[in-house]
């Protein structure tokens, strides 16, 4: 995690990063469970905040202006295919 805060950090990408404790990967994940509160509540509400402060008002110029130069470090198109051949059961990446 720390890894992924101190990229994000030098890419000058805002961000903010909240472990909650005793919650597993991807825990918001109805809206019965962010309507009751608790941990679900807080993630959603969070991420809600964050993105009235970072995306409202912000105009094409400036989104351009800050655009992050990126080279994947990886083939991307290989990667896609792999997903959607597990997604659709084709699998046909294995020799």
């Amino acid at each position: 995690m720390d890894q992924f805060d101190k990229a994000l950090t030098t890419a000058a990408i805002q961000h903010e990063i909240t472990v909650y404790d005793g919650q597993p990967h991807a825990f918001v994940d109805n809206v019965e469970g962010i309507q009751s509160g608790g941990a679900q509540g807080e993630a959603w509400a969070q991420m809600l905040a964050f993105l009235e402060k970072n995306l409202k008002n912000v105009t094409a110029q400036q989104s351009e202006s800050s655009a992050v130069s990126y080279r994947a470090p990886f083939a991307w198109k290989y990667y896609a295919m792999l997903v959607y051949e597990h997604a659709f059961g084709s699998a046909s990446h294995q020799h």
